[in-house]
């Protein structure tokens, strides 16, 4: 049988590489932090009750259910949020459109907006370095 000796506590651990440990531990902490791990905290959900809709921060999915009405939800500018994914479900059966709003002179694929008008379809978009994505 072969002893493998147990690795030093971290206080006795070389202060460079203690140093480097600490520093990764707070990246991975930050990514966590910034985009969420779903096996731990549930998806936020915006709540649209009007024709007019402004993206929240906390924002992740924008479920439209109101019958008869069509819905522009307004994105924050990129620059606030680079890499945030966000999505647009349409709930209801009516004939009316949803869709997203590029903030300003920004577009979504080279288009100001981007719409759906089919119950339960689905467009997401991510942040860009100057504009968003449709995925």
């Amino acid at each position: 049988m072969t002893y493998v000796p147990s690795p030093p506590p971290i206080s006795r651990v070389d202060p460079i590489i203690s140093e480097y440990i600490g520093r990764e531990l707070r990246k991975l902490a930050a990514m966590v932090v910034t985009y969420g791990d779903t096996n731990r905290h549930a998806l936020h959900v915006g709540g649209v009750t009007s024709a007019s809709y402004t993206v929240l921060p906390s924002d992740e999915l924008i479920a439209v259910s109101l019958s008869g009405v069509s819905v522009v939800c307004h994105l924050p500018p990129v620059a606030q949020y680079p890499g945030r994914r966000l999505a647009l479900k349409k709930l209801d059966a009516g004939a009316q459109t949803i869709c997203f709003d590029a903030n300003g002179s920004e577009t979504i694929d080279g288009a100001a907006t981007v719409s759906i008008s089919v119950r339960y379809a689905v467009v997401q978009v991510v942040a860009g370095p100057t504009e968003w994505h449709r995925l």
